[in-house]
């Protein structure tokens, strides 16, 4: 794929966006079950330390030390959608693209509502060479916020690779659009 500068650029602040979205997945997870009983089980508190820790790990790139903290959260709590998510994404750091993608159907499968997990899922198709189904993916991500630049980033760049060119250089436009200059220089700087 031949991106310009500016392309490679909004490329690097998505993925730097996509690492920064992991507080919200470890706030709502640690808040996920916060209408239990007072008490807080060993379970729930494991599960909340295990998702900590392993969005550390994520940001640090220890993809490694990630994928088995969101394991052991996983296994604390596998209807919870965001530990899926998680590892998915450590997967995709480590290069298992086929286990993300399996880690984020299954997070899918809990909440099919999160635009991001369909975008997370389309990469996920898009690096396995699976272009067709990674424009579906981004298409969902789309209609269900359609004013986020890195959706339409991403279903360019698959477009791209399916040969649409005239409907790639349109999300390409419009992602350029959609970002904020200013709250891209500023996630730059804090990178």
């Amino acid at each position: 794929l031949n991106m310009g500068s500016r392309e490679r650029t909004v490329w690097a602040f998505l993925l730097g966006a996509a690492l920064a979205a992991m507080g919200f997945f470890v706030a709502r997870g640690a808040t996920f079950h916060s209408s239990e009983a007072q008490a807080g089980s060993d379970f729930r508190k494991t599960k909340e330390e295990a998702m900590l820790l392993a969005s550390e790990r994520l940001r640090a790139q220890d993809w490694s030390g990630a994928e088995d903290l969101y394991s052991k959260a996983v296994g604390c709590a596998p209807e919870d959608w965001a530990t899926w998510d998680g590892r998915a994404l450590a997967r995709m750091g480590i290069g298992n693209y086929s286990g993300a993608l399996d880690d984020f159907s299954r997070a899918i499968s809990l909440n099919n509502t999160t635009a991001n997990l369909h975008d997370h899922h389309g990469v996920a198709m898009a690096k396995l060479c699976r272009f067709q189904e990674a424009v579906s993916d981004f298409s969902t991500a789309i209609s269900i916020s359609p004013s986020v630049g890195g959706y339409h980033f991403h279903r360019a760049q698959a477009l791209e690779h399916c040969g649409d060119l005239n409907a790639a250089q349109s999300d390409y436009e419009k992602a350029i659009e959609m970002i904020n200059p200013t709250d891209f220089m500023r996630q730059v700087a804090i990178q």
